[in-house]
Parts: structure tokens; sequence; C-alpha cells
């Protein structure tokens, strides 16, 4: 490690400067470890800043912001050293850096897989790098890490996710045994317990608002906003359980807080509803076919609605499933946890009241506004739309257990739709 030797100008301010060295020394070197692979390089570089720094001292503003200043000089001074290098790639002699005591103690997986993570690290480029360094290694919450590389907050945490992206494509190690190397890494490189689940899990950079309960078989959260863009859609798969994760922008730049939204859980068919409010378009649309292709997943598709405000989409499952919904901030999102639902098979049938099958259209809109003002009014509890193999939608209502009872509710309601309902049977 490197000594500090000055000869003193600013008592105060020097003084400042030595203190914070000291106290951040480890952080600052592993920072530039990070970079360089190699603990020769990392000295020299830590060496060479404080150097750049200290006699650069007069052009720092205001001593509150000196570490976040150094560690734009550690950075620079690190990129400076490997465009000199002309490399970029994994020190191939990594398993070194760890001492006996880490392989005697079982460690040989930390630092097999170690070489992963460097090689992760290294398909990023030198913004994003420094801005996942920041955030998970050191520990920086986002409003350092965006002062840290001088570049807004929103546009901080969109590079970010890009980066998490990035990695959890490069790093193909199943979840098991990404388990027991992030256990061992977050003491071999001090990386913290948010980057090992931002990599294993999905993108949860933020921080998680609740898990949602669903009360008669609807939840709801967020924050009332608008001009949304339901950006992308990010699917996991791990064993029995299935996640996919929903990622909202605006001006194409990571949102910090979740729409307000709606979701529903209706069985029979069995069909989870998204209704996101002050959305506008839904770029994610392209990532239904990942959904699909999740075991269970009959169908996703959207909904149409007559509020150019509300994107509404269905995801339709082949049997009953257990779902649980996480709502994340700063980036805002919406993890969809998927189980399989244990139960005993049935035999038999119910009955649904429902509507003919209509194709998309303004008329099939205005169908749906005479049941809005019939749910507000309490004549109506509520009613799902169902897609058919046809591509054709279906207004249902209710579960009965026998045809009468459904036939006998239909006639209560008939009279105040425009449409024809009819009684149908569905296997349990």
């Amino acid at each position: 490690m490197c000594a500090i030797h000055f000869n003193k100008k600013n008592q105060t301010r020097e003084a400042l400067f030595v203190k914070m060295i000291e106290k951040y020394r480890e952080q600052f070197y592993r920072m530039a470890y990070t970079y360089m692979k190699s603990e020769h390089d990392a000295s020299e570089v830590l060496q060479d800043s404080i150097g750049k720094a200290y006699e650069n001292l007069d052009q720092l503003r205001d001593d509150a912001y000196m570490k976040t200043w150094f560690v734009r000089v550690l950075m620079n001074t690190a990129i400076n050293g490997l465009n000199q290098k002309k490399r970029l790639q994994p020190d191939k002699n990594i398993e070194s850096t760890f001492d006996e005591n880490h392989l005697q103690s079982g460690h040989e997986n930390a630092a097999v897989n170690k070489m992963d993570l460097m090689a992760a690290l290294d398909i990023l480029n030198e913004q994003e790098r420094a801005i996942v360094q920041l955030r998970f290694f050191e520990d920086y919450k986002l409003e350092e890490v965006s002062k840290a590389v001088e570049l807004p907050l929103n546009t901080t945490k969109t590079i970010l996710y890009r980066a998490l992206k990035k990695m959890r494509q490069s790093l193909a190690i199943t979840a098991v045994i990404l388990l027991i190397v992030f256990s061992s890494l977050t003491v071999a490189i001090n990386l913290s317990p948010a980057f090992a689940n931002s990599l294993l899990e999905v993108p949860i950079l933020g921080h998680i608002v609740e898990v949602l309960r669903f009360v008669d078989g609807s939840a709801s959260g967020g924050i009332l906003t608008d001009g949304t863009d339901i950006k992308s859609i990010d699917v996991i798969e791990k064993g029995a359980v299935e996640r996919f994760i929903i990622h909202f922008s605006q001006d194409d730049q990571a949102q910090e807080n979740t729409n307000a939204y709606q979701i529903r859980k209706y069985g029979i068919p069995n069909i989870v509803q998204f209704d996101i409010g002050g959305a506008r378009m839904i770029s994610a649309s392209e990532d239904f076919e990942a959904i699909r292709a999740l075991d269970g997943v009959k169908d996703v598709y959207t909904l149409m609605t007559l509020d150019d405000s509300l994107i509404r989409f269905n995801v339709a499952f082949e049997a009953a499933i257990d779902v649980e919904i996480t709502e994340i901030s700063d980036p805002a999102g919406l993890m969809v946890t998927l189980t399989e639902h244990e139960m005993e098979t049935l035999v038999g049938e119910i009955y649904v009241v429902c509507s003919d099958a209509y194709p998309r259209s303004e008329s099939f809109g205005h169908m749906e506004e005479e049941l809005f003002w019939l749910v507000k009014e309490g004549v109506l509890a509520d009613y799902r739309i169902i897609k058919d193999p046809d591509g054709r939608f279906t207004y249902e209502f209710g579960r009965f257990e026998t045809e009468v009872a459904a036939q006998e509710w239909m006639n209560g309601i008939q009279g105040k739709v425009s449409f024809v309902l009819f009684v149908e049977p569905r296997p349990l």
C-alpha cells in the first residue's frame, strides 16, 4: 500500500485530505484494482491519483465533496493507465490474488468464478463499469454515484440497469453456483449483497417498496404519474419459481417510482390482469414472447382501452398459479413471482355469464364503458376480458356452481347492458 508524504501548503484542507485518504484507503485501492486487475498496477494508480489530487487541491470548490472529487481523479487515472497499456481483459493469474488461507478454506469456487465476474465487468464500457463499481462495490447511493460520474440521476440509473443486464447475460453460471460464489465473493472482493442479488435475481437496483397482498383477488400500489413507457420485461427462470420484471421509463430514462397500478387474479380461466395508469405506450410488448415461453403460461395479450393514459395486459395460465407481486422503486419496477399452486384435482364444472366474442374495436370499448359505470354504481362487482383462440375478446362475469344460479344472475343484469349475455359451462 502507498504512504502519503506531503509538504504542507494549506493546513486545513491538507489535513482533511490526508484524513480522507487514510480512512478510505482500502476502498480506493479496491476501486483501482477493479480496473487494473493487478496489485502492483492498482497501487501505482492509487499513488498517482493521490499525488495528482494533492497537487490540484486548490481546484476543489467545496471540501464536503472531497471524496467524490477524488474518486473522479482515481477513475480517470485508472482509465488512462488502461489506455496506455491497451489492454482491457481479465488478469489471467487472478487466482493468485487469493491467499492460501482462502484456498484451504474452501474458496476454490470463489477464485474460479471471480474470474467470470471480472470478465463480466470487462464487457462494460468505462462509464458503465464506473457506475457499477461505485454503486455495488463501494455501496454508494445513486445520488452519490451521479455526482461522482457527473451525470444526471436518471441517466445514471439507466446506465446502471443496462450494465447489469449486460453482466447477467455474460455470467453463464447456474443459480446454485451463483449462490455459493456470491456468498464467498461478498467477503473475498467486498461485493455488497445488493450487487449479488442484482446479478443472481433480477435488476432490483433500488428499494423494495412492498410485497403486495391480494385482497379479494386484487392488489394495487404505485403513485400517480403520466407519460410512462412500459419499457421492457426481463424473464428469469429458476426451477419451480419463475419471475418476470416490468420496467418503467419516461423520455427513455429509468423512472424512479412505479405508476399507479392495479393487479387482479381470476380463476377458471386462470388470468392475471395488469392495469398500469399513466402509461402511454408499451415497448415491452416485444418481450411477451419470453413470458409465453414460461411453463404454464398460455398467452399474454394487451387489452383495449379508450383511456389513452392506461395500459392493460393479461397473462393467461394453463392452470392455477400462485402469484407474488413486489413493487420496486429507484428505479421503478414490478417483480412478478410465479410458483405452482398445489391443489387437489377437481372434477366437474362451474358456470359463467359471458358476452359474445368480438374483435378488438371501438364498439367493444364502448361496451366496456357500460360495464365500468355498473361497477362504479355497485351494480356489478367485477368482470374480466378473455381472448379466445381466434383472437377475439369476450366479457365474462361471475362463477356459479349451478346453471340455474348463473341464469338468475344474468337475468338481473341483462337489461342494464346493450349487448346479449349467455351462460356457459367451464371445466374445473
